[in-house]
């Protein structure tokens, strides 16, 4: 028969503890250094900064252009991150209700592992947003058109004009009237028969003439013996 040793309890725990020491003790050792990568190389580079604002002007203004001083920055920081940045931004300057172009000094929004190169004063931009007027285009149509200088009795055809004006938004909203404008039709010295003119286009202040439809009319001037039933136009002054 076969013969089985027996090993006692504590000779068995002793001999597993001695294999687990000598596999530790084959395992590699690494240091803490092993595990972590080398620093990233920090470079610097000229960046543009781009003014931050908030809020709408005053009604009948708005925003011409924003402008920051200086207009770039040179910055230092770990590679990977300066090559994210597109333009540094300033902080968030407020606008709301403005009516004149407002200029202040405001600190950089700086990333962070970003620093300015160079003076500290840097830090601090200098952003100018400048408001105007706000322009805007308005159609007046059906304007009648008034003869001057006519002794005869006479036919305008069209008789209404369609003008498009351009002017500022508050003007229009608080002081135009469309009576204020004059269309004119000099026929001074001109005899029966029929005639292709202009107009003469007398506008309030603050406004520009941008398009007139028509530009030309035709004025049918009729022998002082003519009994017409079309509507006839009185001699100006």
């Amino acid at each position: 028969m076969k013969a089985y040793r027996h090993l006692q309890p504590g000779r068995q725990v002793r001999r597993a503890i001695l294999k687990f020491v000598i596999l530790v003790a084959c395992m590699p050792v690494f240091s803490q250094n092993a595990f972590s990568s080398a620093p990233e190389e920090a470079i610097t580079a000229t960046i543009a900064v781009a003014a931050r604002y908030s809020g709408s002007p005053a009604f009948g203004y708005e925003v011409a252009e924003a402008r920051v001083f200086p207009e770039h920055l040179a910055v230092t920081g770990p590679e990977s991150r300066i090559r994210e940045i597109v333009a540094l931004q300033t902080h968030t300057l407020d606008i709301t209700g403005a009516t004149e172009t407002i200029e202040k000094k405001v600190p950089l929004d700086l990333p962070e592992d970003i620093e300015i190169t160079g003076s500290e004063d840097n830090a601090q931009i200098r952003v100018r947003v400048v408001i105007k007027k706000q322009k805007v285009e308005k159609t007046i149509r059906d304007v009648p058109v008034e003869l001057v200088n006519n002794t005869h009795p006479s036919i305008v055809r069209p008789a209404t004009v369609t003008i498009t004006l351009s002017g500022n938004r508050l003007f229009f909203a608080n002081e135009f009237s469309a009576k204020d404008i004059d269309v004119r039709m000099n026929v001074k010295g001109m005899g029966p028969g029929l005639h292709v003119l202009p107009v003469e286009i007398r506008l309030p202040g603050k406004t520009d003439l941008l398009r007139v439809e028509p530009q030309v009319f035709t004025v049918q001037i009729l022998p002082q013996t003519s009994n017409t039933s079309e509507n006839k136009h009185a001699a100006g002054t």
